[in-house]
């Protein structure tokens, strides 16, 4: 593929937006999904909700143009950032009604069939969490609907502020919930700092996947759901075994277990990211001496050692049975499939084309940019092409079929690192303009289409 010049790449993206816009704001019904899985249409109006998001933008946009050295300026921009990310949130979720107002994050909170973790573990409140835990196989038949085919982690999380806030008005604790949720999702921005610092060693590219990761509609327009916290899991254990990999410590290795254990114990979405790692740390071990093959042998026993180690005593204090509890989430999400059409082999087209939707199509196109520019290394772009293809992998496998704009978000951060990575290469200006554009999809998607029922 001809390498594009910058300003072709611009016209590129802006086509592309121009596009897209108005085949959201016609509602073209083939934007919606296929014939099998469709999001529903909406319309809110541009006068009430375009320059209320323009408000919630402000900081991230201040962010973008103070993007340059120094820790300081690094530190402000990414708390810029997180401020306008739960802003964001906050005021899409509140103009879904008229006149503006929170019900609705109350509703998806206690929702049995939208979350239904919070109402499973309000359920749940007159058993103790030992014996929640010990029983737990046993318990998820009986849950509604999501909290069947998980580990207990979203159940105890939810009791947890159950516990604090009291169930005695649980509208308010369900807000309190919701609260705590956009809170902790605008961590994202943080975590996908860390991965692309850690994992390329570029912090200019770190601060604009970091941007990036604030502007996808799978993460503003589906709180207060879950899913929006997943992709810290993936920046942290990514970035943790790259670290292992390339310090050969095993104190990362370590914590790297301690991390996988416990994002394991939220939802095993996590594991599909074997390939990614198996993957690299192939390529360290044949580019590698002999000691260092010997470190990563060790490194791996001391992850897996300490995963195992921390659910055997999870078993022993508890009576935890964590093969058990996965292998009865496997035998839930299969009676959940088998009453689904999920048209196999069609479905790796849309669930490639949904989750673009959920990361507002534009770093599609970047990543996709950075596997032919010449300005990157052929390590960055060798990462680049292993993070597009741990996506491609999991179309092509169908594991995790349709709504991949929601339940792909913890793979929001691989295409955070490849977009990031060509964009950093352009002026500021031309940055500038991107975030612009990826705030207006955003927007345009929350305007048309309804992610959350």
């Amino acid at each position: 593929m001809l390498a594009l010049s910058v300003r072709a790449k611009l016209w590129l993206l802006l086509l592309v937006s121009l596009a897209l816009a108005v085949i959201l704001a016609r509602q073209m019904p083939f934007i919606y999904g296929p014939s099998y899985w469709k999001w529903h249409a909406r319309y809110i109006p541009a006068c009430r909700y375009f320059p209320a998001m323009l408000v919630a933008a402000v900081p991230l946009f201040a962010a973008v143009f103070i993007h340059g050295e120094g820790r300081a300026r690094t530190l402000i921009s990414i708390l810029l950032t997180m401020f306008s990310m739960l802003l964001m949130q906050i005021v899409h979720i509140g103009m879904t009604v008229s006149p503006f107002g929170l019900s609705r994050i109350i509703y998806f909170v206690e929702s049995p069939m939208s979350t239904s973790y919070f109402a499973d573990a309000l359920r749940s409140m007159d058993h103790p969490t030992l014996e929640l835990l010990a029983h737990y196989p046993g318990y998820m038949p009986q849950f509604y609907m999501h909290a069947q085919e998980k580990p207990p982690g979203p159940i105890l999380f939810f009791r947890t502020i159950i516990g604090i806030a009291g169930s005695d008005r649980v509208d308010r604790t369900a807000l309190l919930a919701g609260w705590v949720i956009a809170l902790l999702a605008t961590l994202n921005v943080p975590a996908v700092y860390l991965l692309i610092r850690n994992v390329l060693r570029d912090r200019h590219a770190a601060l604009l996947g970091s941007t990036i990761i604030a502007l996808c509609p799978g993460l503003i327009l589906n709180f207060p759901m879950m899913d929006q916290l997943y992709p810290i899991g993936t920046c942290l254990l990514i970035a943790l075994w790259v670290k292992t990999l390339r310090s050969s410590k095993p104190v990362f290795a370590a914590i790297f277990g301690v991390t996988l254990a416990a994002c394991c114990f939220f939802v095993y979405h996590f594991l599909i990211l074997g390939a990614f790692l198996l993957t690299a740390t192939i390529a360290f071990f044949m580019r590698g001496d002999r000691k260092a093959r010997l470190s990563i042998l060790r490194n791996i026993i001391t992850a897996g050692g300490t995963v195992a180690g921390i659910y055997f005593m999870l078993w022993v204090l508890t009576g935890f049975n964590a093969p058990d509890v996965f292998r009865t989430a496997l035998h839930e999400q299969a009676m959940h499939l088998a009453a689904l059409v999920r048209p196999y082999p069609r479905t790796i087209l849309f669930d490639l084309t949904d989750f673009a939707l959920g990361a507002a199509w534009l770093p599609v196109v970047l990543a996709i940019l950075s596997l032919t520019n010449p300005q990157l290394s052929r390590t960055t772009r060798l990462w680049c092409a292993l993070c597009l293809a741990q996506i491609l992998l999991l179309a092509i496998i169908g594991l995790m079929q349709a709504e991949t704009a929601r339940i792909w978000c913890f793979l929001l951060p691989l295409l955070s690192l490849c977009a990031a990575e060509e964009l950093a290469r352009w002026p500021h200006w031309t940055r500038a303009v991107t975030c612009a554009l990826l705030w207006l999809l955003l927007c345009l998607v929350g305007q048309n289409m309804t992610l959350m029922y």
